[in-house]
């Protein structure tokens, strides 16, 4: 683990699947998936350009809890190497290497069980991890909304595809990696949410 944050996400995932649930669940889920993310803008102040997060690949992992309801309790992470780009060509000092992390807890329902479609919401945390000495890294609060179908759910191995959006609530004042010798902010933007939408492809183990 290089950091705090993978650390957390790691004792979180072996709670998820090793703690028996207090509502009696009757089946686990564990999806492994990528997929590709893209969006997410910052609107700097200063310059009126425009950054943003470059889409990228991500890798991931999903644990379902099932309750006697028939719900599910979902455990997500997901982590995405990507670049903060500048549409002023003169910025370059403003873009870097930055990966996006995102550890969110909420629940799935299944729309229609016969064809494995389902909804997924969940609460959380983006972490963003600059890869330039001297900047510190940010952890801010986020949303997940998602949906998506499963495949192969009368056997232990499936497919699940899904695509989910992100919100992820900046603080008022808009800074955002900081630090460095000056110990001034790279961004002070105006932005107050950071979108972003990323679509999946999974396997499925089902315990």
């Amino acid at each position: 683990m290089n950091h705090p944050f993978q650390a957390i996400a790691f004792a979180a995932l072996l709670i998820a699947v090793l703690v028996p649930s207090s509502t009696n669940a009757e089946g686990l889920d564990v999806v492994v998936f990528t997929g590709l993310r893209g969006g997410g803008e910052f609107e700097v102040v200063d310059t009126g350009a425009d950054l943003t997060l470059n889409e990228a690949q991500t890798l991931g992992i999903v644990v379902d809890k099932q309750t006697q309801k028939g719900t599910y309790y979902e455990f997500y992470y997901s982590k995405q190497p990507t670049k903060l780009t500048s549409s002023d060509p003169f910025s370059s000092d403003s873009q870097f290497d930055v990966d996006v992390e995102y550890l969110h807890f909420g629940g799935k329902s299944y729309i229609n069980k016969e064809d494995g479609t389902f909804l997924v919401g969940t609460i959380g945390a983006t972490h963003f991890d600059p890869k330039t000495a001297g900047l510190d890294s940010e952890t801010k609060f986020s949303l997940g909304l998602g949906t998506g179908i499963e495949f192969g759910g009368d056997s232990n191995i499936g497919l699940r595809l899904e695509g989910r959006a992100f919100g992820t609530f900046l603080d008022s004042s808009g800074a955002i990696f900081c630090g460095g010798s000056s110990g001034g902010c790279t961004i002070i933007t105006t932005s107050s949410v950071l979108w972003q939408l990323e679509l999946n492809v999974g396997l499925v183990f089902r315990f």
